[in-house]
């Protein structure tokens, strides 16, 4: 049998660092409105999104508390600096909240985590297994349920952050097809700063291994 599987984690302080670097960001959103409703969302589900994990499985990304804010603070830098290099003129507020809540579906909801912990020695060792989906919570892909979420605090999204953030995904799941070559930059972009953030997640990841 091989030896068990590593699982990156992230200490006391490096998880105060980016929970602190998430909020301070946040409070930087021009729009009044939706700095405040913001603000409301993560009072209600603060909790729940910052102890998310943005994978079930190690070898996936940032399968560890913390490592979905962690992963949405790493979109973030790589979009923003995507968009300054193609010289977009895309609106501050619209990368930040792209980037900050593509994957908020990931934390659930404020009452039940989208993410429970699978509690198996076995899959944690042999599959790197570590959570799984919560058969709690009524199924909804996770960009759909950012959306809703963020609809349910009254965030008021653009055309380019409502698209960018149901098909940042890409072409990599199957309801994204029709979508093929008519995404649009803001949603290319997007897609591309979130995949790039995966695999420099999973190549921390394998350092470890």
């Amino acid at each position: 049998m091989g030896k068990p599987i590593k699982q990156l984690r992230l200490d006391d302080t490096k998880l105060l660092q980016i929970f602190t670097q998430f909020v301070d960001l946040t409070k930087t959103i021009e729009s009044e409105h939706n700095r405040e409703s913001i603000a409301h969302l993560l009072d209600d589900m603060g909790e729940a999104f910052f102890a998310a994990p943005a994978s079930g499985r190690a070898m996936y990304h940032n399968c560890f508390p913390g490592g979905l804010c962690e992963h949405s603070l790493r979109v973030y830098s790589i979009f923003k600096n995507l968009c300054d290099t193609y010289g977009t003129d895309f609106k501050h507020d619209d990368i930040l909240i792209a980037s900050l809540f593509h994957d908020l579906g990931k934390a659930g909801t404020s009452e039940k985590p989208f993410y429970v912990p699978k509690n198996s020695d076995w899959h944690a060792k042999n599959m790197g297994l570590y959570y799984e989906n919560n058969p709690d919570l009524r199924y909804m892909p996770h960009a759909q349920r950012s959306l809703q979420t963020l609809s349910e605090y009254d965030v008021e999204l653009s055309n380019d952050v409502y698209t960018g953030i149901l098909i940042h995904d890409g072409q990599y799941v199957a309801e994204n097809k029709p979508y093929a070559m008519q995404e649009g930059k803001f949603a290319i972009l997007l897609s591309m700063a979130d995949r790039l953030a995966c695999e420099i997640e999973k190549e921390k990841w394998l350092a470890i291994q």
